[in-house]
Parts: structure tokens; C-alpha cells; sequence
């Protein structure tokens, strides 16, 4: 388990420093940081759910149809138009209106 906490954590580390070189906006970082998340916790759950090595052993078909499924759900709602105005933040819909 130590493994797989450092591994996110690196993952973390080197989406926060592609990001801030990028200068990307507070929006892009947001999404991309959800979506690193769902997709590594996806990974995660690989994992956690026995104690080998877990590309040594067959998951069940439940978890391999919910997982690229959690993928997709994670990765649709930044380029769909109504979810994206609906989950932006309403400070940003504020300043956005008032400039």
C-alpha cells in the first residue's frame, strides 16, 4: 500500500508541475485534477482488492465493466457544454458576467 500512496502522489506532483508550466487557467487545473484523480483511483481499486500481485489475477467482469465506465463518466462532463456551465464555480460565472 505504501507503493501505490507514493506512486499517487508522484502522479500528483508531476500533473501540478506540467500544469503550472503550462500556465494554465484555474478551470483546466481544476478538471485536469479531477480527472487524474477518478482515473488513478480507478487504478487504485487494481490494487487494493487482493493481496497478490494484482496483474497476476483475473478481477471480476463487474470491475472490469465499471472501471473504463468510471473512466469515461470522469472524463465527459469538461467537454459537454450544459455540464460545463453547469459545474463552473459561481464566483468565476460572476466575474465572468461582470467583465
Amino acid at each position: 500500500m505504501v507503493i501505490v500512496g507514493i506512486l499517487s502522489a508522484l502522479f500528483d506532483l508531476l500533473l501540478i508541475g506540467a500544469l503550472l508550466r503550462w500556465q494554465t487557467s484555474v478551470a483546466v487545473f481544476r478538471t485536469a485534477w479531477f480527472v487524474e484523480s477518478a482515473c488513478s483511483e480507478v487504478l487504485v481499486t487494481f490494487a487494493i482488492r487482493i493481496r497478490l500481485r494484482f496483474w497476476r489475477s483475473r478481477p471480476s467482469g463487474w470491475l472490469l465493466w465499471s472501471s473504463p465506465a468510471t473512466a469515461i463518466v470522469a472524463f465527459g462532463p469538461p467537454f459537454t457544454r450544459y455540464l460545463h456551465h453547469t459545474l463552473e464555480h459561481p464566483v468565476e460565472r460572476q466575474l465572468r458576467d461582470q467583465g
